[in-house]
């Protein structure tokens, strides 16, 4: 009895956990000034594009500006390459507050 009241107790803990993640995941419309720009390769020899933006941002009451990865992988290596330093940089990204990255979904043309 006590073992599966543990296995349940672990199994809840995960789902909520998982949950979490899910729920902390979100899309945004990023318009910001690029940083810096540098193409990489993955371990898997795959090309990805890392673009670093600056967002302000407050916490308690304090605002500060910190540097943060926009990263484009697959096809959108390519594109995410093409930018350069001091130019805008519009796209729908996904937030993932594990990293505190982006990760690009789609660029908005103008």
């Amino acid at each position: 009895m006590k073992k599966s009241m543990a296995i349940l107790i672990l199994v809840a803990f995960f789902v909520t956990m998982i949950s979490f993640g899910m729920a902390s995941a979100a899309d945004k419309i990023l318009d910001a000034k690029v940083d810096s720009v540098t193409q990489l390769t993955d371990k898997n020899g795959n090309p990805f594009t890392r673009i670093i933006v600056t967002e302000d941002r407050t916490l308690d009451g304090v605002a500060y500006s910190k540097g943060v990865p926009v990263m484009f992988f697959g096809d959108m290596a390519t594109i995410g390459s093409s930018y350069k330093a001091g130019e805008t940089l519009r796209v729908v990204a996904n937030y993932n507050a594990d990293y505190d990255s982006y990760t690009v979904l789609q660029v908005i043309s103008d």
